[in-house]
């Protein structure tokens, strides 16, 4: 059992633990893109190592997001549109982030990073943007 696809209705109102994702080591392209109505809150894997494309594109109730250090790849657009997300950690140094993973996720109000060498040149754009301080950015990078 080392992949786990999950996917719900965009239309279902269901709170959604993060033990639910605690060992959850793959998510699908896809797998909870428009799920505007489940109630992820604070989104926290413990032994992730694939976010899918657009996995949890527009998911509007995440608030905040913990990757660790397990992840190895997050897919493009994985939490493109997840306009209530304040807090990011990402503590996967030797992930491979890909592009666009925040745009528009305009309410981050805290940026945690490891030192990340694999990430795509416009993924540093968005991010920056995202924090909306590029010294707060350049700061975590070189923690």
């Amino acid at each position: 059992f080392s992949s786990t696809l999950m996917s719900l209705s965009s239309t279902s109102r269901t709170a959604i633990s993060s033990t639910l994702f605690k060992d959850v080591t793959d998510i699908a392209d896809e797998a909870f893109q428009g799920c505007e109505n489940a109630e992820f809150g604070d989104l926290h894997f413990e032994n992730i190592a694939n976010i899918g494309e657009y996995a949890f594109k527009s998911c509007q109730n995440i608030t905040s997001l913990y990757i660790p250090a397990t992840a190895k790849v997050i897919g493009f657009g994985s939490f493109m549109s997840c306009g209530s997300i304040s807090k990011i950690t990402l503590d996967c140094e030797d992930a491979f982030i890909a592009g666009g993973i925040f745009y528009g996720a305009n309410n981050v109000k805290e940026l945690e990073m490891a030192s990340i060498s694999k990430i795509c040149s416009d993924t540093y754009s968005t991010i920056t943007a995202t924090a909306g301080n590029l010294n707060q950015f350049l700061s975590a990078l070189k923690r």
